[in-house]
């Protein structure tokens, strides 16, 4: 749970989890933090009502397997610890705008 301005706020997990913490929050209100899944902990974002595993948002061919978020500015990167098969790094993760959006 997060406290908001309203009191607390529960924000789920993802599928298969019992428990998630959230690490930070920016201006606009995008929370990341971590959530167990089925098989192992997972970096979350938490934006517009929404849990996203943030392993979804990433080119599964890129090899990276990312199991928590622990920050997020007000252009939206986030700071996530990611798994490759060279090992586990502190990585930044930019968002790439959808079309007719501004970077």
């Amino acid at each position: 749970p997060v406290h908001g301005a309203d009191g607390m706020i529960d924000l789920g997990t993802l599928a298969g989890g019992d428990n998630s913490v959230a690490r930070a929050i920016n201006n606009r209100g995008d929370i990341v933090g971590s959530s167990a899944t089925a098989t192992a902990p997972h970096a979350f974002l938490y934006t517009d009502g929404v849990m996203i595993d943030i392993n979804t948002l990433v080119d599964p061919a890129l090899g990276w397997e990312f199991d928590a978020a622990h920050d997020i500015n007000e252009r939206g990167q986030i700071l996530a610890t990611g798994c490759n098969p060279d090992g586990c790094f502190g990585v930044r993760l930019d968002p790439v705008a959808s079309s007719g959006e501004e970077p």
